[in-house]
């Protein structure tokens, strides 16, 4: 049954691939179990044929802002895979972040992950599959994300354990393989309609799918695996981290680290979205005041120079593109955060020749 699943991948492959297996957060690791499984993977991949898989259609009225997708394979080649995805059974997971770039302030619309289950994408969703995670973070100081989903509240982005029948989630299925699945998150749907505004600059992504697999009682067809990118494909960044906070293999991995495969460096993801009209560069360019930013009261916005008569309409997000204050003024203006709790936001300013974006920091009082 395997060898019909796992054509796409080599056998050599597998060992460091492996390494990424999860068990119970509360046992040592079942060595034998662990060993069963590599050699079910190793019977899976003995041989290679021809495989095709293709990353999809952008959505009308998206750009594609970043693509990592794994591309078109034929004549034999090979995709190669990593276990990623939290185990009901065991509470334990393997988790990755791949990091993307925005070369101006952009609005994310969707996001999609490419892999493949272990059996029939179909029964992976109706009887193993019972909740997705996304995680979106910033780039830190370290070159690594600035938070992880063991930390709530450090993400720019936080979407826990979304039922896999919500509106918000699609997938998408490979006309050349049974097991493939790709996660499409609708973020501007899960944000009300609004979508995720973020800055220029380089942010991480985590995506991991939440199964009923157990190491204990190790079954293929209740795995998800995430692929690599095209071998073509040269505009990644940073390779791929991973997280095993468990240290099923001893590996110091608590934290953020970075793996380091021949075979495969990061993962298989598109995001979609449109650059807004200007970046935050751009904007700090143009004669216009808005001061004191951080600010623990309120925010004076507009240009000392005009006479008084231009109207700005103003629009505060906070990071995740909810909206959390309109209105219009006339001139200088105070705009009151009063109501804001502490954190930052996304101000838009519609002005009669442009619309501007900026990034503001309500402090604690």
């Amino acid at each position: 049954m395997y060898n019909k699943i796992f054509k796409v991948i080599k056998k050599h492959f597998l060992l460091a691939v492996l390494l990424v297996c999860i068990t119970s957060n509360a046992q040592e690791p079942n060595k034998s179990n662990v060993q069963k499984l590599i050699k079910e993977f190793e019977i899976a991949t003995s041989s290679t044929t021809t495989v095709s898989t293709l990353p999809g259609k952008v959505s009308k009225n998206s750009n594609l802002l970043w693509d990592q997708n794994p591309g078109a394979l034929s004549g034999g080649g090979t995709i190669p895979i990593l276990l990623n995805f939290h185990s009901n059974p065991d509470d334990a997971a393997i988790i990755y972040a791949d990091d993307f770039q925005l070369t101006s302030e952009s609005e994310i619309t969707k996001i999609k992950f490419f892999g493949t289950s272990g059996g029939n994408a179909n029964n992976f969703i109706d009887n193993y599959l019972t909740g997705v995670d996304l995680y979106i973070y910033a780039n830190s100081s370290d070159g690594i994300p600035s938070g992880d989903p063991y930390q709530t509240g450090t993400g720019l982005l936080e979407i826990v354990n979304l039922d896999p029948t919500s509106e918000f989630l699609e997938f998408e299925f490979s006309t050349f393989s049974a097991s493939d699945i790709y996660f499409i998150f609708d973020i501007e749907a899960y944000n009300g309609g609004s979508p995720l505004l973020l800055p220029e600059g380089s942010y991480w992504v985590c995506f991991f799918p939440r199964t009923e697999f157990t190491f204990t009682a190790p079954d293929l067809n209740k795995a998800w695996l995430a692929y690599g990118p095209d071998s073509n494909i040269t505009n990644t960044l940073s390779n791929a981290h991973y997280m095993d906070k468990d240290m099923i293999y001893g590996n110091d991995a608590t934290t953020w680290t970075m793996i380091d495969y021949d075979e495969i460096k990061n993962l298989a993801f598109t995001i979609e979205g449109n650059p807004t009209t200007l970046s935050v560069n751009e904007f700090e360019e143009k004669p216009l005041a808005i001061y004191p930013n951080p600010t623990n009261g309120p925010l004076t916005i507009g240009n000392a120079s005009d006479d008084g008569n231009i109207v700005t309409h103003y629009t505060v997000f906070d990071i995740n593109g909810r909206k959390m204050s309109t209105g219009k003024e006339t001139g200088m203006f105070n705009l009151n955060m009063e109501a804001l709790s502490a954190g930052p936001y996304f101000l838009q300013l519609d002005l009669p020749d442009r619309s501007l974006t900026t990034k503001i920091i309500k402090q604690h009082p």
